[in-house]
């Protein structure tokens, strides 16, 4: 979760952010994890399951870009693991 943490201190407040979903785990639980990793970025509790449907999540982690008119650009099954690619996309929604 660094690099989507990185990813949220370039662009928060700017052009773009990244929102967590949490999936099943206990809010406490959830919380506790970000303080002990020093994450910031916001996370919306999905107990239900309902945004995972909704949004296709197919196993976490699993990562949703969503452009300015609030469609489905991209998505990443898995970690990110090509920075730049990731970055371009982010460019690419921020010039639409």
């Amino acid at each position: 979760m660094p690099a989507v943490q990185g990813f949220h201190e370039e662009y928060h407040g700017v052009d773009a952010d990244i929102v967590g979903i949490a999936i099943s785990a206990p809010e406490p639980e959830v919380r506790a994890l970000m303080d002990k990793q020093g994450l910031t970025f916001p996370i919306a509790h999905d107990p239900d399951g309902q945004l995972a449907t909704v949004y296709g999540v197919s196993g976490v982690p699993f990562y949703i870009f969503i452009d300015k008119a609030g469609r489905v650009a991209h998505t990443i099954p898995g970690a990110p693991t090509d920075v730049n690619t990731i970055r371009g996309w982010i460019e690419d929604l921020k010039a639409e």
